[in-house]
């Protein structure tokens, strides 16, 4: 894909990805990766999305392959993954939230693996292609 961007998943069946809602199912969040990785293959990544600096060190501890900052300052974010990398440095850190190609920049720097924008899809302006057949 041009500028190196991909998917983050085509369906739910690529990966295990825990929100928020999900998480709240499970006492804890090693829980809910414990319990994640005994039912999917071995071959599939879990990814845990958190939303401050306590849950991100707690998904790293459990064993996720992809901490998700959500909505995470740059500075916020500068400060915990160092922190996440001194637990796991083969974890993969992935920013979200409010990230659009206006602020992207300032999301840029070194020990983020991933980036998404939600901008992509949701904030798109509506192009009308219609034909008419007369």
């Amino acid at each position: 894909i041009i500028g190196g961007g991909d998917t983050h998943r085509f369906n739910l069946s690529d990966m295990i990805l825990l929100k928020e809602n999900h998480l709240k199912m499970f006492n804890s969040i090693s829980e809910a990766v414990t319990k994640a990785k005994e039912t999917i293959s071995f071959s599939k990544k879990i990814e845990v999305e958190v939303q401050n600096e306590e849950q991100a060190i707690e998904a790293s501890k459990a064993g996720a392959d992809i901490v998700m900052l959500d909505n995470f300052s740059p500075q916020q974010a500068k400060h915990v993954i160092s922190k996440i990398k001194a637990i796991n440095d083969s974890i993969l850190i992935e920013l979200s939230g409010n990230i659009s190609l206006d602020n992207l920049e300032i999301y840029s720097f070194e020990g983020i693996d991933l980036i998404s924008s939600g901008a992509l899809t949701h904030s798109v302006k509506n192009f009308d292609l219609s034909m008419l057949i007369e």
